[in-house]
């Protein structure tokens, strides 16, 4: 059934406009050589397009008045505001064709092909003005699909900004972090490979950040292994259905562990102020660089990267998390 609807969903304008096409070229041929052996076979040409062509206008007037039953059931006090828009580029080949084939008709001598074309040209017009659901729906579809994922944990990151425990700290830095990589994927044209793989390594940072503020701080290693160790669950656990959610630790784990013994032991600055690289930061930033599809070199997308991961960093408070492990108590 799911491929079924998929299926639906995918029928736009270009399907239309093939199908029409068909049938009008063929019953425009069919009509013009009607003293030729082959007519009939562009007569049966064009009569079989003709009906493909109806028949996925059908399916999908059909599909549509489903979904807005559907949704009206779901949501009764919700209305649709938003104004119709018109393809202009249909609606001019049909008005062209629905025209010329007009004017030809005494010529031509009428029949069942002409009909169709006609028929044809008229329904492409008034498809063309209403079929703004087609990729609306679409666009539609796919923003309350991200807005459904995203919902539980957004809820779970307003309910937890107040406590001190693992699981807060890893909603809310996955949370942030999806939300500032939506930002640049919609700026830089990111794909959905690169923009996972972002989130992921923007969130070692501040992991990083957090180990490096810890030892800094004597907490005990074990303590601090353990608190990183329940952040990564709890990650996992956000965006990962239960069957799915220890592979998806596991992995996590891996790759974080491979960003901490590359990136961790780098100095937060050089002795030189003046000289960057070589630096967490810095070197970072050229990570971020490369994940995103660009020059790591790139000095102002250096500065812009390094500017996100440091602001994303402090706007998470972690003094609670040390003073809490310092104390042996994770409220």
């Amino acid at each position: 059934m799911k491929a079924l609807i998929k299926s639906i969903q995918k029928i736009d304008a270009k399907h239309l406009f093939f199908a029409g096409g068909i049938s009008a070229v063929s019953g425009l041929a069919a009509t013009v050589f009607s003293g030729s052996s082959f007519a009939v076979w562009l007569l049966v040409i064009c009569v079989v397009s003709a009906a493909i062509f109806f028949a996925l206008i059908a399916i999908k007037v059909a599909y549509s008045l489903l979904n807005s039953i559907v949704s009206i059931v779901k949501r009764p006090h919700t209305r649709n505001t938003g104004k119709s828009k018109r393809n202009v580029p249909l609606i001019v080949v049909g008005l062209v064709t629905l025209i010329a084939i007009s004017s030809l008709r005494a010529q031509l001598g009428g029949g069942v092909a002409v009909s169709i074309i006609q028929v044809c040209a008229l329904v492409i017009i008034l498809y063309g003005f209403g079929m703004s659901w087609t990729r609306k729906n679409k666009r539609h579809d796919n923003t309350e699909s991200k807005h459904n994922r995203s919902n539980s944990l957004n809820e779970r990151v307003q309910a937890s900004e107040r406590t001190n425990s693992p699981d807060a700290y890893g909603t809310i830095l996955q949370g942030v972090t999806i939300r500032i990589v939506n930002d640049l994927q919609e700026k830089h044209h990111l794909t959905e490979a690169q923009a996972n793989t972002l989130v992921v390594r923007i969130m070692g940072f501040c992991i990083i950040m957090l180990m490096r503020e810890l030892q800094d701080a004597s907490v005990e290693p074990r303590k601090s292994r353990e608190f990183i160790s329940e952040v990564l669950r709890t990650i996992a656990k956000n965006s990962n259905p239960p069957e799915l959610e220890q592979k998806a630790y596991t992995e996590l784990n891996r790759l974080i562990g491979e960003l901490s013994r590359k990136y961790g032991s780098l100095p937060l600055s050089n002795a030189n102020s003046g000289n960057l690289g070589g630096t967490l930061l810095w070197e970072y930033s050229k990570l971020m660089n490369e994940t995103m599809g660009k020059d790591k070199n790139d000095l102002i997308l250096l500065m812009e990267n390094t500017s996100v991961i440091t602001n994303l960093n402090q706007a998470i408070e972690t003094q609670g998390i040390v003073t809490a492990l310092k104390a042996n108590t994770v409220k």
